[in-house]
Order: C-alpha cells, then sequence, then structure tokens
C-alpha cells in the first residue's frame, strides 16, 4: 500500500448514483505506465488513481451506484450504506477503472487488475475474507459484460 493511500472517505447520498465522494481517494491500482485524466479521474504513470472529491460549491464530485449484490436497488439507501460500508471504497475504486474501461480509456486486458483492487481495498478496510472472496469471483464471473467498451451510451438514443 502506498503511503498516500485514502483510508477514510467522506461520502454523501445522491439520488439517481446513490453516493459522491466529498473528499478525494487515492488508491494504487497496479495499472501502470499510462496517465490520464477526466474530470473526475486522474490515473497516475506510478499506478496511483485519483478520484476527485467535490469540485464546486455545489458539491459535484464523482458519483457511483456502490457495491452491486442482487436486487442492490430494493436495498434503501441507509440500510446498504450500513450493510455494505467495507466495501465502499473498492466498489468506488472499481467502478472507476470499469468507467476508464467502457470509455477505452484504459484497454480491458487490465480487468483482473481492477478485479483485484476491489479485493484488496476491500480487504484493507476490514471486509471479511470469505465475503470478499465470494464478491471477488462474482466479479470475475460476472464482470466482463459490464467492462466491455460501449458503442453507444445506455442513455443515447434516436429518435424519428
Amino acid at each position: 500500500m502506498s503511503s498516500h493511500e485514502t483510508k477514510k472517505v467522506m461520502f454523501r447520498a445522491v439520488p439517481r448514483w446513490r453516493y459522491q465522494t466529498r473528499t478525494p481517494v487515492y488508491t494504487d491500482v497496479g495499472i501502470v505506465g499510462q496517465y490520464l485524466s477526466t474530470e473526475y479521474l486522474i490515473l497516475q504513470n506510478d499506478g496511483e488513481l485519483v478520484v476527485c472529491g467535490t469540485k464546486t460549491a455545489m458539491g459535484a464530485g464523482y458519483a457511483w451506484d456502490g457495491p452491486s449484490v442482487p436486487l442492490c436497488w430494493l436495498i434503501p439507501t441507509w440500510l446498504h450504506r450500513r450493510l455494505f460500508r467495507r466495501y465502499l471504497i473498492a466498489s468506488l475504486v472499481h467502478d472507476a477503472i470499469y468507467q476508464l474501461m467502457r470509455s477505452g480509456d484504459v484497454p480491458i486486458r487490465h480487468r483482473k487488475v481492477a478485479d483485484q483492487a476491489y479485493l484488496r481495498v476491500a480487504r484493507r478496510d476490514g471486509a471479511g475474507l470469505i465475503v470478499s472472496a465470494i464478491h471477488y469471483y462474482a466479479i470475475r464471473l460476472f464482470g466482463g459484460m459490464f467492462a466491455a467498451r460501449k458503442s453507444v451510451l445506455a442513455g443515447d438514443f434516436v429518435a424519428p
């Protein structure tokens, strides 16, 4: 773990996405030799991922849906936060890397590295070994369909 790696992060609940960063997150993800910067994400050459916190007084930090579990949208946010708090940073890092893969900024060959980062961060944050392993293998089994580059974004469509 890098000495710069974030251990505590301030979040807030937001509609549509569920969570939003209020403070920056620094995590070594192991994707080395590639630098890129987007509005909310920075991937350093040394493999450190920086997820930006609040950007404006309006509070526009990086937003994501948190840990995805079967039927997760049926779970109210207050309960989701309580049940999965040890997986929040892991899911943030994982979702950010998958977003970069879908956009084509990070090659899909780094999918296993992203999945391993999820497991490592979850374990670092106190998640149990057995449940973390189940999450990891579920991500390995089903994650490919969410990492593939999309030619048309889900929200885009053409009407007559």
